[in-house]
């Protein structure tokens, strides 16, 4: 994860094999980020551990390039 107001890399994230595309953040509820990779592979990982909790939930056979997280918790 970068801050792109100063270009510094503030959290580094286990999990894809290739580069990432995309993440989003959950804004209700638990701290997740969701992430989506060249690889294929749709991830979320706790934000403050970094743990992965689904490994992957998502597997395509095309990159994953964008990634938009319902703010509402209605789904």
């Amino acid at each position: 994860m970068w801050d792109v107001q100063v270009g510094v890399r503030i959290r580094k994230y286990r999990g894809h094999q290739t580069f990432v595309n995309t993440c989003d953040i959950v804004r209700r509820g638990p701290q997740l980020l969701c992430s989506g990779s060249d690889d294929g592979t749709l991830r979320v990982c706790q934000d403050i551990t970094r743990n992965l909790i689904y490994s992957p939930i998502l597997y395509v056979t095309f990159y994953v390039i964008c990634i938009a997280l319902c703010n509402t918790n209605k789904g």
